[in-house]
């Protein structure tokens, strides 16, 4: 974590404060680091630098805090933690399958939305790592195009009210799917590893 401290906020003229912070902000950019937040005081103005700088800065609330860190950092962390987050949506369907073939229907049904919220993460995250050529462009597409039909039948047989071939879309589907996807990303977690400790003087 990068950090930058610009003390004397309450004092400082409007164009002079702005002049600081858009230059340390293009400063993070060109050495390509991810801004994770900005905080004056205990206001967090990151997504909002712009109103910000329109303010009148006349309390004084201790220094303005930029907190960055390395792209390849931020994504190596990304990396790892979709990883583990497929892991619990496993654990996830192994869970709504034992419900469905128990005939605990309403258990099944609860534990639904979280699993299909994990899932809408999935095929964006890995059209991220394939536009940055970190995977394959053959292997994001078959990964993406295999959870799209997954889901198609998953919720044509819930929409049918067929739990047995629900299940068995989640058993012998999606879990293989996800299970190949975390494989995928622990290989990729580990190259992105050993590529930032490689780079260090």
């Amino acid at each position: 974590m990068h950090e930058i401290v610009i003390d004397g906020i309450a004092g400082m003229k409007s164009d002079d404060l702005a002049r600081r912070l858009l230059t340390e902000l293009d400063d993070l950019s060109a050495q390509d680091q991810v801004i994770q937040e900005i905080v004056w005081g205990d206001e967090d103005i990151s997504a909002s630098v712009e109103e910000f700088l329109a303010r009148v800065h006349d309390e004084d609330r201790g220094p303005l805090v930029i907190r960055s860190m390395a792209a390849s950092a931020l994504l190596e962390e990304t990396v790892t933690a979709s990883a583990n987050q497929l892991q619990v949506l496993v654990e996830t369907v192994e869970q709504v399958v034992h419900h469905l073939r128990c005939g605990a229907d309403d258990e099944a049904f609860v534990q639904l939305p979280d699993l299909f919220e994990g899932l809408q993460n999935l095929g964006p995250l890995l059209e991220m790592l394939g536009g940055r050529n970190l995977l394959p462009a053959s292997t994001v597409k078959r990964q993406i195009d295999a959870l799209g039909n997954t889901l198609t039948d998953l919720m044509a047989a819930w929409q049918n009210e067929n739990y047995v071939a629900m299940a068995d879309t989640l058993k012998f589907d999606l879990r293989s799917l996800l299970m190949q996807t975390y494989d995928i990303l622990s290989d990729l977690a580990v190259d992105l590893t050993i590529a930032r400790l490689s780079n260090r003087p």
